[in-house]
Order: C-alpha cells, then sequence, then structure tokens
C-alpha cells in the first residue's frame, strides 16, 4: 500500500450554483481551471436531465457505459475530487442518481445534463495531485509523490 500523510490546511471553500443546461463535470472542470485548482474534494446535489454513469472493467482495463439516463433524475449523492491530468485539471466523480420511481444508477459519472445543482468545492491549496499511469490497474491514479511543496502531501 502506498500511503502519505502530511497537512493541508484547507484552502478555499466554494458553492456555486452550477449553470441550467451545461454539462455538469465540464463547469467543475471549468471552475477548477478558471480558480487554478490543483486539489480539491467535491460534493453536489441538485438534478440532471439526463446522465451516464460508467463503470471500470478491471479485466479489459477500460470504463463502460453501465446506465445511460435519458430521463430526470435526482442527484441523490455525488462526491470526488479534482486533480491534475496531463497538466490541466481533472474531474473524478461518483454519482447516486434516482429517477422518478426510486430506481437508483450509481457509479462513476461520466457526463450529465445540469437541471439545478450546487456544488461544494473544499481545496486542498499546498497540495497538487497528479495523476499517473498505473500499469497494474490500468488507471491514471495519484502520483506516489503527491505535493507540491510546503509541507502538505496527502
Amino acid at each position: 500500500m502506498s500511503l502519505q500523510l502530511g497537512i493541508s490546511s484547507p484552502g478555499r471553500c466554494l458553492l456555486a450554483r452550477l449553470d441550467h443546461g451545461s454539462e455538469i463535470i465540464g463547469q467543475i472542470t471549468d471552475i477548477a481551471r478558471d480558480l487554478e485548482i490543483k486539489a480539491a474534494f467535491i460534493s453536489a446535489v441538485g438534478a440532471l436531465t439526463s446522465a451516464e454513469i460508467g463503470f471500470y472493467d478491471q479485466s479489459a482495463h477500460e470504463y463502460k457505459a453501465s446506465a445511460v439516463v435519458d430521463e430526470p433524475v435526482e442527484i441523490a449523492s455525488l462526491s470526488g475530487n479534482i486533480s491534475i491530468l496531463e497538466g490541466r485539471p481533472f474531474v473524478h466523480a461518483h454519482a447516486v442518481l434516482s429517477d422518478s420511481s426510486g430506481r437508483t444508477f450509481a457509479g462513476h459519472l461520466v457526463r450529465g445534463t445540469i437541471f439545478a445543482s450546487e456544488l461544494f468545492l473544499q481545496e486542498m491549496p499546498h497540495s497538487e495531485l497528479v495523476r499517473m499511469p498505473d500499469p497494474v490497474t490500468g488507471l491514471r491514479l495519484w502520483d506516489d509523490q503527491i505535493g507540491s511543496g510546503g509541507e502538505a502531501v496527502l
């Protein structure tokens, strides 16, 4: 196990109402880029008019669509993080979505069109989470040498 602990003072906290009709992952990515956020925790609530949920096939080492939802859904839970991938902000989010009958869809949030959504973002200002290819899983995971200076190593 690769576990690195350190201290990172909480940075900026952001509460934002996301734009109706926008794509949720793209809009969160834009916020991170515009505010130069390199490491953060995110959470959101609200509703989407459509969404795609993915599942990582561990044998094939690729994401596959597990649900394409072309109807309104509530965001029962959305959590994730922001890190750096290929020099740009990368949003990694998982969600639990619920339709009008209470049926749920859960997994990696690939995309979603916002009906109404509120975002909470907690920056970790002295950290820079950089994703690098991991040969064992096929995923782009946080580099073992997390951190960009100061005492902050996650």
